[in-house]
């Protein structure tokens, strides 16, 4: 019900891609964005940060939350996407919710024991982040740079072979690609229609 309030109030979960693009281009003036953690009293913060948008007339800010921030304080995205868009309709802000998975980042530890089982986490906490409206994503490998090696080559290598996989599989034709495409498509018009009927019942009941 919270996402469908900020659809019709203006506070729609969003990218800044455009935006940065824009600003490279030199199209708008220079500006800097705080990408701010939000984590602890997340709604009390949340509305601070808003109500301090409002008073400086600044649009262009990031709440973000990172992968260890989400698993010990037990903030999933679509909790966190909910919070936040409830705290920007509680202080008037209106535009876009720029939100960030901040430092979406491999254990190393648990790369080296089983590699395959930890980028398939990632991989599924993006997923999670991408449904709930986290469309800023930053993913951080640095993790996997070994500093006991002799040159920067040795130090980065697990970083860029990992990176010359994943550009040979997205440049391998797949069959079904498009038919998984519109599967999920498909499956997300069906979530977002059960918001709206769980949305209007609700109304229908107050």
């Amino acid at each position: 019900m919270i996402w469908e309030m900020g659809q019709q109030a203006g506070v729609r979960p969003a990218s800044i891609h455009d935006l940065y693009l824009a600003r490279g281009r030199g199209e708008v003036p220079p500006f800097t964005t705080p990408a701010m953690n939000v984590r602890i009293l997340s709604y009390d913060a949340g509305r601070a940060i808003f109500r301090a948008a409002q008073q400086l007339d600044a649009g262009a800010i990031i709440c973000e939350i990172a992968r260890s921030e989400i698993a010990y304080t037990d903030q999933r995205p679509a909790e966190y996407v909910a919070v936040m868009t409830a705290a920007a309709l509680r202080e008037g802000f209106t535009g876009p919710l720029f939100i960030q998975g901040d430092h979406v980042q491999v254990n190393a530890k648990k790369y080296a024991a089983d590699p395959a089982a930890e980028l398939k986490a990632l991989k599924a906490l993006i997923e999670e982040e991408l449904h709930a409206g986290f469309y800023n994503i930053d993913v951080d490998t640095s993790t996997l740079v070994d500093l006991s090696k002799p040159n920067l080559d040795e130090q980065q290598r697990t970083n860029y072979e990992r990176a010359a996989e994943a550009d040979a599989i997205h440049s391998r034709p797949r069959a079904g690609g498009r038919d998984r495409l519109r599967r999920r498509r498909d499956r997300r018009s069906r979530r977002q229609e059960q918001r709206r009927a769980r949305a209007r019942r609700v109304h229908g009941r107050l």
